[in-house]
């Protein structure tokens, strides 16, 4: 029953809840490899990632041939900011299974963090061919456009991971912020407004309503935005605009 309950978190990430169930599990001798993955990759997930490191690591040399495993010690490298180790893993995951699920999503993932977009847009492409359903490949891949300076190509990828993912906040945030700067204010509002609707906590979406609000000569309803802005920034003052 608990490893039941564990993997049912771990497979809706809530990673904290399924390390609660799993770790116990592993503690206790249970040596089954998807419990050992799941909860490897909790691990990762929460902040563990010395733990995490030893699980997957220990999966890598049972199983060197399986692509998930190599997929998961990718994910921990590139949460540890190791993003070379962490394209390596992943390079070794493709070259034993060119189709598992996301690999070319979390290379494209570890080469935006190094700056590389025109690479990490071609991994995007590479995982969209797999899966068009994929929301987040979806989404990075406009973001990497973005990064090119290919504004148009990326807003088109904005709305397509909305159309698939309505909940999506970040997409309506980025289309939100690339609208304002292309002087269309009333869509730029409509859509930050949805961003802070489906999450009020998020500093960065305030901010940017603010300054539409400003452009459309809100006064009243730009002043309000920037003080959820600055109330958010006091409790995490690490976070940028």
């Amino acid at each position: 029953m608990r490893v039941l309950l564990g993997l049912s978190y771990f497979f809706i990430d809530d990673y904290t809840r399924a390390a609660e169930q799993l770790g116990p599990l592993v503690d206790s001798g249970i040596a089954d490899p998807e419990v050992m993955f799941a909860l490897g990759l909790s691990l990762a997930n929460t902040g563990n990632r010395q733990r995490a490191g030893q699980i997957l690591g220990g999966l890598v040399e049972k199983f060197p041939q399986a692509a998930d495993v190599h997929l998961a010690m990718g994910r921990l490298r590139a949460l540890e900011g190791d993003y070379l180790s962490a394209g390596a893993e992943f390079a070794r995951a493709l070259e034993l299974s060119p189709s598992v699920p996301d690999a070319h999503y979390y290379m494209g993932l570890s080469l935006l963090k190094q700056s590389r977009f025109a690479e990490s847009a071609d991994e995007f492409r590479k995982e969209i061919q797999h899966n068009p359903q994929h929301a987040r490949a979806q989404y990075h891949l406009g973001f990497a456009l973005l990064s090119l300076q290919q504004i148009e190509e990326a807003v088109k990828q904005f709305v397509v991971a909305i159309r698939l993912d309505t909940g999506y906040v970040d997409a309506y945030y980025e289309l939100g912020k690339t609208r304002l700067q292309q002087g269309q204010i009333e869509d730029a509002i409509k859509l930050l407004e949805k961003a802070v609707q489906l999450d009020a906590n998020r500093a960065y979406c305030y901010y940017q309503l603010s300054q539409a609000y400003l452009k459309a000569g809100r006064q009243t309803a730009a002043e309000d935005a920037m003080s959820h802005y600055r109330q958010l920034k006091a409790k995490s003052p690490g976070t940028p605009p």
